[in-house]
């Protein structure tokens, strides 16, 4: 069996490639080490390539907040019935519209205008209080249902399930609900995944409408109450005197600190649908 020669050209991409992978990943590696040491390691050397001296008084302050643990569990809530709520209305509009119902053209074209026009803040914030969802954790879930692009993309790909699928299991008697949760969405595991990382991504990070509708502390996200706590740390920073400033709290090491905190549950998720991932992304290129 004879071996494959690598020419230059291979070594060179090879070298390009791992320069731009170190780019990404360095950002990432120094917000971990900045989270790690002490402010006064940090003066001496912003550029951190390994740490010198390692202190947890960063992730203590984080975690020292009582309110961490009620904002983590809002925001798994969230999170959680956020996503199931996005990923049902998605696979319903996009299930639905791939049939030739009445009026079918108007409701589509009626979903793509709000991809480009919205009612603006104030008439939102005015619908969002009409409903009695102010100050409620539901405020930051049921306002936004379902993204357009993304039922586009599980659209799309629903239009090439053959249908001669579909028609066989009507012939065995099943209806529109069986089909689509017994046939098309079985079918459709990498596309609903890559929808459902999407969307666990997006309510897993809000904040805005938190910030907007929400003014009992301990109904906050994590994202907003990680937030806040940074601005009280940058007041307390400011405040301090230079000279006194290397026995103070750290408050970058800190925002580094909450970063990571608020980042790992999405990181440790990933790895477990990478596969899935990965294969609907292509699918949804593909097929658009």
């Amino acid at each position: 069996m004879r071996s494959k020669k690598y020419s230059g050209s291979d070594f060179a991409i090879l070298l390009i490639l791992c320069l731009w992978g170190f780019i990404l990943l360095f950002p990432f590696y120094n917000s971990v080490l900045i989270s790690l040491v002490p402010q006064h390691v940090f003066q001496r050397s912003p550029l951190l390539l390994y740490p010198k001296e390692l202190t947890f008084s960063s992730y203590s302050y984080v975690f020292h907040s009582d309110l961490l643990l009620t904002g983590l569990r809002n925001t798994v809530f969230i999170a959680v019935v956020g996503t199931v709520y996005n990923v049902l209305l998605t696979v319903s509009a996009a299930y639905t519209l791939t049939k030739p119902i009445p009026g079918r053209k108007f409701f589509m074209a009626f979903i793509i205008f709000t991809m480009f026009f919205s009612g603006g803040l104030i008439p939102f914030y005015l619908q969002v209080k009409n409903l009695g969802l102010v100050n409620t954790v539901w405020a930051m879930i049921l306002p936004t249902g379902m993204t357009v692009m993304y039922m586009l993309i599980m659209q799309s790909y629903f239009r090439t399930i053959p249908a001669e699928i579909e028609e066989s299991a009507r012939l065995d008697g099943a209806n529109e609900i069986e089909i689509l949760f017994q046939i098309i969405l079985p079918l459709s595991l990498p596309m609903l995944a890559t929808i459902t990382l999407f969307y666990g991504v997006e309510r897993w990070n809000e904040w805005y409408n938190g910030m907007l509708f929400i003014s009992d502390v301990q109904k906050y996200p994590l994202q907003l109450l990680i937030m806040n706590m940074l601005q009280s740390v940058n007041s307390l920073q400011a405040a301090i005197p230079q000279a006194q400033q290397h026995e103070a709290a750290f408050s970058l090491g800190m925002q580094m600190a909450a970063v990571i905190v608020s980042m790992l549950p999405i990181v440790c998720l990933y790895p477990f649908l990478q596969k899935y991932f990965v294969k609907g992304l292509t699918l949804g290129s593909v097929k658009l």
